[in-house]
């Protein structure tokens, strides 16, 4: 189909997602928003599109698409506008900071009939498709682990280690891509949390820079989620996944490989043999496929704003443990929202 698609944030979130997009030649990148006003030029000029202050603004350029990379607390107001008027939705995860917020995303995409996507771009990756492919193979997945660590720099913005604005630390802004491949992995869902978290930067006076989580599935299986964002160099950066089912192990690292062995055998994938998973963010151009496939079907995206809310619901309950020092219940966490 063709596309008219408006960005909300010039920052990188905003860049990759204005790539993926922009490689196909159904859609156009017409219009950036940013409040750092050379941010938002720099970006447009590479498309041709209009720069813009307020995001607002972007709506009177005909769009059909707007995908929001504003800091995460800012989700909710561009949401709603986008849904009054007709527009589709790509939100940078997390969907929001608050369950309220998140659901609020949610229902007025569905209510307006549009579809709502949640950038959890990683799924998009060929290793990761291929672990996934292995994993519905695998047997009931019994164990797990997920690993990560990525050095935050300069280049981040500040507003990252600001908790009303982000949400959370290294787990709101990196591993809850973790939290949801685990989610998406085990194809089930997460009924307690017990978790501790570490601010050790010296910089960082808010939010985490570590976190040690015990994820319990419905279905009786766990899995274990480390993340670390120093500051000291922590290059390659690490995303590792390891998960063991009744008939098989499958593990994966981002950018690395994915691998499988059981029985039967073992088998290994490495991404970057070919012209597509050589280019570095080739994922953020099938998930703009995926979604632009999914307005031109009138069907869900791959990643909903259900997948979104989920994703969140465990973040949060991994923060309300670390604060209690006691096991937090998803449902619990949820009857206590809706108080």
């Amino acid at each position: 189909m063709s596309a008219r698609i408006g960005i909300i944030g010039a920052g990188q979130a905003g860049e990759r997602q204005a790539d993926g997009f922009a490689i196909h030649g159904d859609a156009r990148v017409v219009g950036v928003a940013d409040l750092d006003e050379s941010r938002a030029a720099h970006l447009a000029a590479r498309y041709g599109a209009t720069p813009v202050r307020e995001w607002r603004d972007l709506f009177a350029l005909g769009l059909d698409v707007l995908v929001v990379a504003t800091p995460h607390d800012l989700h909710v107001a561009p949401a709603e506008e986008a849904a009054a008027r007709g527009v589709h939705l790509m939100m940078e995860k997390p969907i929001a900071t608050t369950l309220a917020d998140a659901q609020r995303i949610v229902d007025v995409a569905r209510d307006a009939d549009v579809r709502l996507a949640v950038s959890f771009v990683h799924r998009f990756r060929e290793e990761a498709r291929r672990a996934k492919s292995w994993v519905e193979t695998a047997g009931t997945l019994q164990v797990g682990r997920e690993a990560m660590a990525t050095r935050r720099t300069p280049t981040h913005p500040r507003w990252l280690t600001n908790a009303q604005a982000s949400g959370g630390g290294v787990l709101m802004y990196s591993a809850i891509h973790g939290v949801d491949r685990l989610r998406w992995f085990f194809g089930d869902e997460v009924v307690e949390v017990s978790a501790r978290t570490r601010r050790y930067t010296p910089d960082n006076a808010e939010v985490e820079d570590g976190v040690a989580a015990l994820l319990t599935f419905a279905h009786g299986g766990c899995a274990t989620l480390t993340a670390n964002a120093p500051t000291y160099p922590a290059d390659p950066a690490v995303w590792e996944t390891e998960v063991h089912g009744e008939r098989a192990m499958v593990r994966m690292r981002t950018r690395g490989f994915a691998e499988t062995s059981s029985a039967a055998g073992a088998e290994r994938y490495v991404p970057g043999e070919d012209e597509e998973t050589a280019r570095p963010h080739y994922n953020f151009e099938r998930q703009a496929a995926d979604l632009l496939a999914a307005v031109a079907a009138g069907r869900d995206p791959s990643v909903t704003g259900e997948d979104g809310i989920r994703a969140l619901e465990i973040c949060l309950a991994i923060y309300s443990s670390a604060d209690t020092g006691r096991p937090v219940e998803i449902d619990a966490l949820r009857r206590e929202v809706a108080a």
